[in-house]
């Protein structure tokens, strides 16, 4: 739609491929240049005559790597999209050349009003840099006996300069200027009944109908940060009087800090987290004090999942039952448990302004998880020598032993065919026999 709000008309009613017809570019550079420092110091320290105790501090710097994401940015010839309306004369729900396009609804990464254009409506800031993480780890290692250690330590983690793309809009004066909060109106509610009752509205925003989108982002470093907070327990038994042990037991905090001056560019709606391939620069993390997470980067079942554990632990161990027996075997456990996933539950929802959202309907991210995860596995084992060099090991492995059909995943969109679906739970027990061979 122009800036008078009328129907976006396409002289001559063309085809498609005149809306987006084929272009000729020869390169450009990607318009920023990043350079880093990344320092790194560590400092061990033993105490005492017998050194039995060591004390470790470290400070390190890592920045993000550069990916093609921040360059194809700037390609005229990468993913452009619009979508139209048409009078659908014949009623089959399918557009033909003699149906009239009436009206261009949304689109990006192309100017419609010069779709021959060989510039991209992408910009980014020239001083744009690499997200910069910074991290502090003390910690303290202790020998009850040489073949019992125990040790801690406390990490601290803070990231700055988070990569954020921020809307391109073209006034009525045909001037493309970045958005402000101030540039949306209110556009109703979305609502939902909760899973397990209760229900939840959430406000809708769109952007004012005297404005257009430019087609295009401006990439900035933005001024929010993740500060992490965790801590570790752990032991190490090694391998003596036939029996080996090592376990841990961790907690972390993780949280966004986001300051008042994010949302003065940054359209109002109440967006839920994502998976990367959605929202790469992750600027749906929207929430102060929310949680950090982390997004899956699979697919199928593994193409929503979001990421996040307070705590977690693990044990195992082995035992060497008779060693020096012709009959000797060794039987082995492990036990693994971590907080489940978060679930926070969404609407997509179309504004007036044509632009489709995900609106999360939930007071916190983590409002809603998944189960808790307590797995254990076994293994059984006994070694054959079939001559002084070679050797056999049969084994028999015990995956989930306990047959635990923990949820791992539900579907998130509450206001799709199939709200709140079950998509995957922990494999079923599962037997294993294998055979290694062993030469020297």
């Amino acid at each position: 739609q122009d800036g008078s709000n009328e129907p976006f008309e396409i002289p001559g009613n063309p085809a498609f491929p005149e809306l987006l017809p084929a272009l000729s570019f020869e390169g450009n550079d990607g318009g920023f240049d990043w350079q880093s420092i990344t320092p790194r110091v560590g400092l061990t320290y033993a105490l005492g005559e017998e050194r039995k105790t060591l004390l470790r501090a470290s400070f390190s710097q890592f920045a993000d790597q550069l990916s093609t994401t921040e360059l194809i940015r700037s390609n005229p010839l990468g993913d452009a999209y619009a979508y139209l309306t048409f009078e659908d004369e014949n009623g089959d729900s399918m557009w033909q050349e003699n149906e009239r396009i009436d009206d261009l609804i949304d689109w990006a990464n192309f100017d419609p009003t010069d779709p021959s254009a060989t510039v991209s409506p992408n910009r980014t800031d020239p001083g744009l840099d690499a997200p910069l993480t910074s991290e502090f780890i003390i910690g303290a290692e202790h020998s009850v006996v040489p073949e019992f250690v125990v040790g801690s330590n406390v990490t601290y983690r803070q990231t700055n300069d988070w990569m954020e793309e921020r809307d391109l809009v073209v006034g009525s004066d045909g001037a493309t200027r970045v958005a402000t909060m101030d540039d949306y109106v209110e556009d109703g509610f979305t609502a939902i009944v909760l899973p397990g009752g209760g229900s939840h509205t959430q406000q809708l925003y769109a952007l004012d109908p005297s404005l257009n989108y430019s087609g295009g982002t401006l990439l900035v470093n933005g001024d929010r940060d993740v500060e992490y907070l965790g801590g570790t327990l752990n032991f190490v038994k090694r391998l003596s009087n036939q029996w080996m042990m090592r376990g841990y037991v961790s907690y972390a905090d993780v949280q966004w800090n986001i300051p008042g001056s994010f949302f003065a560019t940054t359209d109002p709606n109440n967006f839920s987290p994502l998976a990367a391939d959605d929202d790469p620069y992750q600027t749906t993390q929207d929430d102060p004090g929310a949680i950090f997470l982390v997004p899956s980067t699979g697919s199928g079942a593994k193409d929503d999942v979001l990421i996040q554990s307070s705590w977690s632990y693990n044990l195992n161990g082995m035992y060497q039952v008779a060693p020096d027996r012709p009959w000797g075997f060794n039987v082995a456990a492990n036990l693994y448990g971590r907080e489940g996933y978060p679930l926070p539950y969404f609407n997509t929802e179309t504004g007036a302004d044509g632009r489709t959202r995900n609106i999360q309907i939930t007071d916190a991210q983590d409002s809603f998880r998944v189960d808790d995860i307590f797995t254990l596995d076994g293994r059984l084992e006994k070694e054959f020598a079939a001559t002084s060099d070679v050797g056999f090991t049969f084994s028999i492995d015990v995956f989930n032993i306990l047959d635990e059909a923990t949820e791992l995943q539900r579907a998130r969109q509450l206001n799709s065919g199939q709200p709140n679906y079950l998509r995957e739970t922990l494999s079923p027990r599962v037997w294993r026999l294998g055979v290694r061979l062993n030469w020297r």
